[in-house]
């Protein structure tokens, strides 16, 4: 250490170089301090305190005290010159009892605690350097964002082509199975077990008569009539329904009326059942503002785009099959002939020579076709790629500065935090080098 270091090196390096090489002589010194007095009392009990060797022994104890004294000297003053080093801790530890008292004096605290860390510009200019590289690494991730576009469209157009295809089976517009998917999941119950409840439900309507009957007695006990149901579409039949015994109040009679109107689905809808239709309208509207209902156009386009996915697989499906039908015969042959070769036929052998030749004389013919192809969507994929890209990068790039102004953003608000926090950080800093 000592040749590592100037005697009079004052850095933090130094310093704690020093500090532990003088914990551990401190420590051995001990060890020796505890043997001597050991050694002492021995000879003081064997030979008497004015013995010459009790007295030796205690000559060394009390050289080896002395030298423990200054290495616990030496560590306190190596110990003081660590807490001086630099303004930044030196400053902390004169207001290491200030900061005890942050809870009162917060602000002054903060500003005082914001001296002591100078180099917060050198911080951000790293932060600089981050954001920097970042930028750098937009361009080249611009496949890989297209990559994930595609991705998110094709989830999109997933699930809007689902909602099409269920709200048509339930009898519901694209806009209303959405809302009313999320009204039942925020009710326990799921929209997808709702079939049996609208089929209940058109069942009863169609046998509404205006001179009254059995399905008409149904719709009266909740307080409809058959001016109010005829000529309604299943969607706004069942909003009527579910509006209506809402009005009711809780008990025997509403559960009757519902299992009759809705079948065995209004026993699951009972807790959508005993909600206001205030509630039930708030729920829909808040599906709208939170997003999660696709607009018409949206599942419509989602619909093309997933009928088109079909038909693209299909196409594929369809020419890999003409191609690889015309490599069937052959294999048929190779096949009888493998028959008849474990058979013992002896003109097997030569019958699957032929088979082969009929197979490389097949993959002869379908090679030309399969290079057609691919060299055909070769020369359109590049034909467009660069627009696609180039499109990527421009779209990115001329988004930078709202990207940038919301990274400023988060870093302010992170560095705002750490900031306020600076009273409590500094006296937890304090007590770590203590």
């Amino acid at each position: 250490m000592t040749s590592q270091f100037d005697k009079n090196d004052k850095s933090v390096n130094a310093l704690t170089a020093r500090n532990s090489v003088l914990n551990k002589e401190i420590s051995t010194q001990k060890d020796k301090i505890e043997t001597l007095k050991s050694a002492l009392d021995n000879a003081t009990d064997s030979f008497g305190e004015n013995d010459k060797r009790t007295q030796n022994w205690q000559i060394q104890l009390n050289k080896a005290q002395a030298e423990l004294n200054g290495m616990e000297r030496e560590l306190g003053e190596n110990e003081k010159a660590l807490e001086d080093v630099g303004d930044e801790m030196n400053a902390t530890g004169k207001n290491a009892d200030k900061l005890g008292d942050e809870v009162e004096d917060t602000g002054k605290e903060a500003e005082e605690s914001g001296k002591k860390f100078e180099k917060l510009g050198g911080i951000l200019k790293g932060v600089g350097v981050a954001i920097g590289a970042a930028m750098v690494a937009i361009g080249t991730s611009a496949v890989a964002a297209g990559k994930k576009m595609y991705d998110m469209a094709s989830d999109a157009a997933a699930a809007g082509d689902r909602v099409d295809k269920a709200s048509q089976k339930l009898g519901l517009s694209a806009q209303a199975y959405q809302e009313w998917d999320y009204v039942l999941s925020q009710n326990g119950a799921s929209i997808d077990s709702l079939g049996v409840g609208m089929k209940t439900l058109q069942k009863t309507m169609d046998g509404l008569t205006e001179d009254g009957g059995r399905a008409s007695d149904a719709f009266a006990k909740v307080g409809l009539n058959f001016d109010d149901v005829k000529n309604k579409s299943p969607e706004e039949a069942f909003d009527l329904t579910v509006r209506a015994l809402q009005n009711m109040p809780p008990g025997a009679e509403k559960t009757a009326a519902a299992l009759q109107l809705l079948g065995k689905q209004g026993m699951e809808l009972m807790p959508l059942l005993n909600q206001t239709a205030e509630e039930t309208e708030g729920l829909k509207n808040r599906a709208n503002e939170l997003g999660m209902v696709m607009s018409e156009d949206a599942v419509s386009a989602s619909v093309k785009f997933t009928d088109s996915m079909d038909t693209l697989k299909r196409t594929f499906g369809d020419v890999k099959n003409a191609i690889g039908s015309q490599l069937l015969p052959g294999l048929t042959m190779v096949t009888d002939g493998l028959a008849d070769l474990i058979a013992g036929n002896a003109d097997a052998a030569e019958s699957i020579k032929v088979c082969a030749n009929e197979i490389i004389s097949s993959i002869s013919d379908i090679m030309p076709q399969i290079l057609d192809v691919l060299m055909t969507i070769v020369e359109v994929v590049a034909d467009i790629a660069p627009d696609i890209i180039t499109t990527l990068i421009t779209g990115i790039t001329s988004n930078l500065p709202s990207l940038i102004e919301s990274a400023s953003r988060i870093i302010k608000a992170l560095l705002g935090g750490i900031i306020q926090a600076l009273p409590a950080l500094a006296e937890g800093a304090v007590a770590l080098v203590m």
